[in-house]
């Protein structure tokens, strides 16, 4: 059973969802912020379940590296998913993001994996000092 999450995790996380709202009903066409938010939800979760929750302390480093590199997959697809989200919230006649946009995000997948590998890699070396 995973212990109730802190106070500050909590508040994040609703700090969090605020801000996804009021992102939904802004009308832009970068998929900068729907990339952002992405990495927001991608950060919580896995602050929830890698530090919160301290599942992962007796794993190798190559669990984090695993760990890691599917939270960077995971940003681009909830982005492409927030993207579309946003453009069935607004039903306009012309979709807040083109399919270039939409092949733009798909392109940035190895760097975030890549990225989160890194970052998971560097925290189970700083998990062992």
């Amino acid at each position: 059973m995973n212990p109730k999450p802190p106070l500050w995790w909590r508040f994040s996380a609703i700090l969090a969802g605020m801000v996804l709202l009021f992102w939904l009903s802004i009308e832009d066409q970068s998929e900068l912020p729907a990339l952002l938010m992405s990495t927001l939800v991608v950060i919580l979760v896995t602050l929830r379940y890698m530090i919160v929750g301290m599942r992962f302390r007796s794993l190798s480093w190559r669990a984090y590296l695993l760990v890691g590199m599917i939270a960077g997959l995971a940003v681009p697809l909830i982005a492409l998913s927030l993207m579309t989200l946003k453009i069935g919230i607004h039903g306009h006649g012309v979709p807040d993001y083109s399919l270039q946009q939409y092949i733009n995000v798909v392109y940035t997948i190895p760097g975030w994996i890549v990225g989160g590998g890194l970052i998971a890699s560097g925290a189970a070396l700083y998990q062992r000092s």
